[in-house]
């Protein structure tokens, strides 16, 4: 870790270059060790700044510390405010870039002449405003009622990780995901004799289709999930009708991993 040394005999010349050195020797552990607990994501609350209602008319937000792309920054308090004329309130944080006037100074010239300089505090911060959560905007961070904290964040991550009930497309299939492992729930419709896909939106299999009943008998039912998400079902005479598939499982290509629906990042190239 940088620092200073004063074992100079009690001597030692001091320049804005050694205050930078002095404020790179605590910034850049604090930043790299933030960043790792962030699990590389851009924008996210470390502390505080999570939105809430104090009653069925207001939102408010405490004050609190963001992660903002690679800087630690502080985050203004929202004071409770009105929201009965929006559909669905969330808090939209942007940046200011700010200095302090209490950091203004008169500098003293060799030649004893002075001169003010004013931007010497450099103090930047997030603003929070309410918008609509189905607003689009190019910039800034938009955060709703129950966005994760770095606590979360981790909490979440080493948790074992199991989503809701996720419907397909076509509404009458529902899976549910627990780490990698798929399980589904509800009936395919439309079965004929011949292989078609009466649902998408199913996650990937682990090695190319998941076979999950394969026809032994004329009769049998054949479900087969593909690498395009789509779930297939067919049976030779055609005579299954709309065949429960609930319990049946498989293994996905990659693993579920819980995330933050209510940190929305409005910076979509960082």
């Amino acid at each position: 870790m940088k620092k200073l040394n004063t074992n100079n005999v009690g001597r030692m010349p001091l320049w804005e270059a050694d205050l930078d050195w002095m404020q790179a020797g605590y910034t850049e552990p604090i930043t790299a060790l933030v960043a790792e607990l962030g699990l590389s994501k851009s924008y996210f609350a470390i502390t505080g700044c999570v939105p809430y209602k104090p009653d069925i008319k207001t939102l408010a937000m405490p004050a609190g510390w963001f992660w903002w792309n690679g800087q630690i920054l502080p985050v203004r308090a929202l004071q409770a405010t009105d929201v009965l004329s929006f559909t669905n309130p969330v808090v939209r944080l942007t940046k200011v870039t700010y200095t302090n006037p209490d950091g203004a100074r008169g500098f003293i010239k060799t030649d004893l002449t002075t001169q003010q300089v004013s931007d010497v505090w450099q103090d930047d911060y997030l603003t929070p405003t309410v918008v609509e959560r189905s607003a689009a905007f190019t910039a800034g961070v938009r955060l709703g009622i129950g966005a994760w904290t770095l606590r979360d964040i981790l909490l979440h991550h080493n948790a074992e990780n199991e989503s809701d009930w996720i419907s397909g497309e076509s509404g009458d299939l529902e899976f549910k995901r627990v780490g990698r492992m798929v399980v589904l729930r509800g009936i395919a419709t439309n079965v004929t004799t011949t292989m078609q896909a009466v649902d998408t939106g199913f996650p990937v299999p682990i090695s190319g289709d998941a076979v999950l009943h394969l026809a032994t008998q004329p009769d049998d039912l054949n479900i087969r999930i593909g690498s395009n998400g789509q779930l297939y079902c067919w049976s030779q005479t055609g005579g299954q009708g709309d065949p429960l598939l609930t319990g049946m499982m498989y293994m996905a290509a990659t693993p579920y991993q819980a995330t933050d629906p209510n940190t929305i990042n409005d910076n979509p190239q960082s």
